[in-house]
């Protein structure tokens, strides 16, 4: 929140408050949409997902953020990714490969780890 800061201008000797937040003011938009979407929205809103259409596009736009970040971390990561892929082709193609049941345990205890890890 911003606030006004207290001052002094030659011109005044009045005080501004600094106690009172400043008020922003942003002009409400005006989108058309065609009937398609206008639709779409309609039925997300009479599932009583959202509140209002302010809801439903925000939440939309968080979606498109997250689909966004991920992308630019695969882009960052492709080179690794593509050598760890790599990695485990030449493993397969010397014959160093796990069971079924070996895989499926290392795959939980990595589960177990990273979940460990949200929590903390």
């Amino acid at each position: 929140m911003l606030y006004k800061t207290q001052s002094t201008t030659p011109q005044s000797t009045e005080k501004i408050d600094t106690a009172t937040p400043l008020q922003l003011y942003t002009p409400p938009r005006t989108i058309t949409l065609d009937a398609a979407t206008e639709e779409r929205i309609q039925r997300q809103l009479d599932r009583g997902a959202f509140p209002g259409p302010t809801e439903l596009l925000a939440h939309a736009l968080d979606l498109l953020e997250e689909e966004k970040a991920a992308e630019d971390w695969l882009d960052r990561n492709m080179d690794a990714i593509n050598a760890d892929l790599d990695e485990s082709l030449a493993q397969t193609a010397r014959g160093e490969t796990s069971s079924s049941e070996e895989s499926l345990a290392d795959l939980a205890q990595h589960r177990a780890a990273r979940d460990l890890n949200r929590l903390i």
